[in-house]
């Protein structure tokens, strides 16, 4: 939806601004990680909402609590998924 969509570029626009990120044309600005368990049988014992935020805490320990900006819930497909919007890590 282009709400979703321009609120996204906005905070990617605010990280770039206040890390000064110079970027080239063909720069990669951030990655999408879609995480999910493919075994069906798994969420009979296993609750999405859990799912959800281990992900989240485990991309926070990987690229940096800041750096995870959106996260988008798929429970209307056959497998219930997350797709995670992370920047790269620039305060190191």
């Amino acid at each position: 939806d282009d709400n979703t969509q321009l609120k996204l570029q906005d905070l990617v626009n605010k990280r770039i601004k206040e890390d000064q990120i110079k970027l080239r044309r063909n720069s990669n600005v951030a990655i999408e990680i879609v995480m999910t368990i493919n075994d069906k049988k798994v969420w009979e014992n296993y609750s999405f909402n859990g799912f959800n935020d281990n992900s989240k805490k485990f991309l926070e320990k990987k690229f940096g609590k800041d750096s995870v900006i959106a996260k988008y819930e798929h429970l209307d497909e056959s497998n219930p998924h997350a797709h995670f919007v992370v920047l790269p890590p620039t305060r190191l």
